[in-house]
């Protein structure tokens, strides 16, 4: 990246440096040149995040202040990110700079998101031609390999990845899902191991040593692995969303509630995922609800509202978790909407007479 920086740069520089006032290339030259839109903003700032989280980053006076300002960045980024677009400025730039090793595996990697598989290959094969010294190359091909399903291929190429950066635990967790894709699962566990031991706190290492362990039946230590998943922190949308689907699994719902609102943060555009988000909270608010603490229930049914407006259920478990907690006013309220939008649902029929015939009392506030 650093050489395909230089190189662009110099081709924008002006040729004499005499002016006092020489026309620089802009920002948005540059990132013409590199192919570079929003789309692409999201996942350098997720990773600068993850990088973040390991020494000697971690232990810096200004390290929550950096993180929250990323963070905040990366949402930015996603709202108006844009594949298309970034398709659009690749194909542009390669035009410009056929052989630009770097623009190539981005192309794939763009082509591997928008679903173009043979493209998404055929890029990948030429970055790793042009610059077979590149880590990031070879990790494009391997991802392109694993979405074509061809898992072999996939374990040759993260091995070539990790060999050229072998304190990377990327082609490690990538080699070992490859591996557990064509049934080994000690070479899997393997890679997980050698990943852990190079960053301890590499949660989706430990929830996948977890999910392998547990296939052989030692249950106590895979529950060790998945515990430890839980205490380091991730700043990436999928390995979030993966996290947060297998506390679901488990039936641990504010974790995967915890985990899902993370991912969403990170990704507020893919309303799948708003959804999947909203349904851990609606599972924890009923367990909530059902161990008899109903304001913390009507909490998580609220944000089940805000992920997903038109759910009535949620809307009816919100009115009987406000009910149940004596705030009659805002429960009549929830009800009341629920009726409107079905004047048959005769459970919110039953509240709304319950509310009427109350005796007058104070409200809890």
């Amino acid at each position: 990246m650093a050489r395909t920086l230089a190189e662009q740069i110099e081709k924008l520089l002006p040729q004499t440096a005499s002016s006092t006032n020489p026309p620089w290339p802009s920002v948005a030259d540059c990132a013409r040149r590199l192919g570079r839109t929003e789309h692409d903003l999201q996942p350098a700032l997720v990773d600068i995040l993850a990088r973040l989280t390991d020494p000697p980053f971690a232990t810096q006076l200004n390290h929550d202040e950096q993180v929250q300002y990323l963070t905040r960045l990366g949402r930015k980024s996603a709202s108006v990110a844009n594949l298309s677009d970034s398709l659009q400025a690749a194909h542009a730039a390669l035009d410009a700079s056929p052989g630009d090793a770097q623009l190539c595996a981005h192309m794939a990697e763009l082509e591997q998101a928008a679903g173009h598989e043979p493209e998404a290959e055929a890029a990948g094969l030429h970055a790793v031609d042009l610059l077979p010294s590149s880590e990031e190359a070879w990790s494009q091909l391997g991802s392109t390999y694993v979405q074509e399903k061809k898992y072999e291929d996939a374990v040759n190429a993260y091995q070539r990845a990790f060999d050229l950066d072998t304190r990377n635990v990327w082609p490690l967790q990538n080699l070992a899902t490859a591996h557990a894709k064509l049934g080994r699962t000690r070479e899997a566990m393997a890679e997980y191991q050698r990943a852990l031991a190079i960053s301890p706190r590499f949660g989706l290492a430990w929830i996948g040593l977890g999910q392998l362990i547990e296939t052989t039946g030692r249950k106590e230590e895979a529950t060790n692995c998945y515990h430890k998943a839980l205490q380091y922190p991730i700043h990436r949308a999928p390995e979030l969303t993966t996290l947060a689907r297998f506390c679901l699994s488990r039936g641990w719902y504010d974790a995967a509630s915890t985990n899902y609102n993370e991912a969403v943060a990170l990704d507020p555009s893919d309303p799948a995922l708003s959804r999947e988000a909203g349904n851990a909270h609606y599972l924890f608010g009923v367990e909530l609800g059902n161990s008899g603490k109903a304001a913390l229930a009507a909490r998580e049914f609220r944000e089940v509202l805000r992920l997903m407006p038109e759910l009535t259920e949620a809307r009816l478990n919100l009115g009987i978790a406000l009910y149940q907690d004596g705030q009659w006013n805002a429960s009549q309220t929830e009800f009341e909407q629920v009726a409107a939008r079905n004047p048959t649902n005769t459970l919110a029929q039953h509240y709304l007479e319950l509310l009427h015939n109350r005796p007058a009392s104070p409200e809890k506030q």
